[in-house]
């Protein structure tokens, strides 16, 4: 479980930094202005580069990915889930005790052994 919660760490730690390093929109690489073009966005215009450079130090969400405070809310709710689970099988468990041992003490068997009590 300790490891589990680790490796989630590293990847939440390795997420936010790379959702977190700055894009160079004055140097586009090719992959940069076809994206752009597709969604009829020049990287070529100055006024558009300079308004996403704006957005950019602005910490502006120019897409649907979470940011990185959604990112921890998730986590830990995600880690309330687990806790939740665990919680509903350990009364799950307690409850098929008590019911093995009810229906045990109605059969009038000792618990221990299958000898009927007198």
């Amino acid at each position: 479980m300790e490891a589990e919660k680790e490796n989630l760490q590293k990847s939440l730690d390795a997420e936010i930094q790379r959702r977190n390093k700055a894009v160079d929109f004055r140097n586009p690489t090719d992959e940069m202005i076809k994206d752009a073009a597709s969604m009829g966005v020049d990287l070529w215009d100055p006024q558009t580069v300079e308004l996403l450079m704006n957005m950019q130090q602005n910490n502006v969400k120019l897409s649907d990915e979470p940011t990185e405070d959604e990112v921890s809310r998730e986590k830990v709710s995600a880690e309330k889930r687990r806790e939740r689970a665990n919680y509903i099988r350990i009364i799950g468990y307690v409850l098929s005790l008590v019911l093995w041992a009810l229906l045990v003490r109605k059969m009038g068997l000792n618990m221990f052994t299958t000898e009927r009590i007198k």
